[in-house]
């Protein structure tokens, strides 16, 4: 039995009252912080049934944009379900004088946080930060207390923290012995600036391919999943398939993710996001691969990049990974190009059927394959691709 919480135009939001028959693909949630903590959502649905209802949730977006569906449907690509993440943003919590009291994850729809000691879904490097940071935390006072806290392990098993927001950080510096095993410690102020108490912007680096490395920092977007994130980078460049002569488009390329595992494979990549320190660090990440067939350069994506040499010039294939809102404002861009072959990866189903919808009715763009990337086990989060190919119209 249900009860509705929200009546929307074409769905109702209900909560579950009483469970009269159990599902066969219901389970017992293995986290005691399920019932309020908003991280995970489906512990109580066995795996192989989550990741049916995320590729079931794949389907119905393509379907309500325009009938789309793939001529092939990739079998998923999962992995371990828990002790999985290998990034995390860590809420404070705090007492009613604003001094710490913990740390922990905001509830379910709610600003209030879950203070917890233990996450099974963190990676086992990150699950036994929890307690000397809640440790440092308690007791600081109002002042000295940073909004946020962001933890990553990187490929080699060391660990990085950033402490986001500080106001005083000298409290807060003398607790750091309690983190004598993390190797990168990054006090940010409010302001923005960062301050490397531990370590460098070099230390912490992931493989997106084998060979490869990518370095970050605590405060960089990268992916959560790191085992996922190697295998989907290889989905990627398997299946664009490029030669030594053709060249690749690149955007919202970030860190570099995919830039510099597709420039091994093909003579040209230029990669574009907006962030000038991103680019910045994505420059770097190409140097350190001894990579000279890349270019970065910053713009935004969300609007017409108008006469810029990047837009203007001609490319075989075009990868794009874009943040939740999608890429309809570089679409035109991408018809442009005369690209042949495009990998669209999205933390979003209903932006990116929207958009390969555009794609194929605007610009003759045939949707060939796409399939779920399940970089969040145990949550609602679908993360998706899928391949286009074609000879663009140039409708626009």
């Amino acid at each position: 039995m249900a009860r509705i919480t929200l009546e929307n135009a074409r769905t109702l939001d209900a909560a579950c009252e009483r469970i009269i028959t159990p599902s066969h693909d219901r389970t017992d949630p293995f986290c005691t912080h399920f019932a309020r903590c908003g991280g995970c959502s489906l512990q109580h649905m066995n795996y192989a049934a989550q990741l049916e209802e995320k590729q079931r949730h794949l389907a119905q977006a393509f379907a309500q944009h325009g009938g789309l569906a793939p001529k092939t449907w990739l079998a998923p690509i999962s992995g371990d379900s828990k002790g999985y993440r290998s990034r995390a943003r860590l809420a404070v919590l705090r007492h009613r004088d604003g001094s710490g009291r913990g740390i922990g994850f905001r509830q379910r729809r709610s600003e209030r946080v879950e203070l917890i000691e233990l996450c099974p879904v963190l990676a086992p490097e990150l699950q036994q930060l929890l307690a000397p940071l809640n440790e440092i935390i308690r007791g600081l006072e109002r002042s000295e207390c940073p909004n946020e806290i962001r933890i990553a392990v990187d490929d080699k098993g060391d660990l990085g923290i950033l402490f986001d927001g500080l106001i005083n950080q000298a409290a807060l510096g003398q607790r750091l012995e309690r983190l004598a095993n993390v190797a990168v410690v990054v006090f940010r102020s409010p302001a923005g600036e960062s301050i490397f108490a531990r370590g460098s912007a070099l230390d912490l680096w992931l493989e997106p391919a084998d060979g490869l490395n990518m370095r970050y920092t605590p405060g960089d977007f990268v992916q959560a999943n790191n085992q996922i994130n190697k295998r989907m980078v290889d989905q990627v460049v398997q299946r664009l398939d490029l030669t030594e002569n053709e060249s690749v488009l690149d955007l919202f390329c970030g860190l570099g993710n995919f830039t510099i595992a597709l420039a091994k494979r093909c003579r040209e990549v230029t990669g574009i996001d907006l962030g000038l320190k991103l680019i910045e660090s994505a420059r770097v990440n190409a140097s350190l691969n001894q990579l000279e067939n890349v270019r970065f350069e910053s713009s935004d994506l969300t609007q017409d990049p108008g006469p810029q040499r990047w837009a203007r010039a001609q490319y075989d294939a075009v990868l794009l990974d874009p943040p939740r809102a999608g890429a309809a404002g570089v679409l035109p861009t991408i018809a442009r190009t005369k690209a042949h072959k495009i990998a669209y990866v999205s933390c979003y189903p209903g932006t990116m059927a929207r958009d390969i919808r555009s794609l194929r009715d605007d610009y003759g763009y045939e949707l060939e394959a796409a399939g779920i990337v399940d970089q969040f086990p145990q949550s609602h989060h679908v993360e998706c691709v899928a391949f286009l190919s074609g000879e663009p119209r140039l409708y626009k």
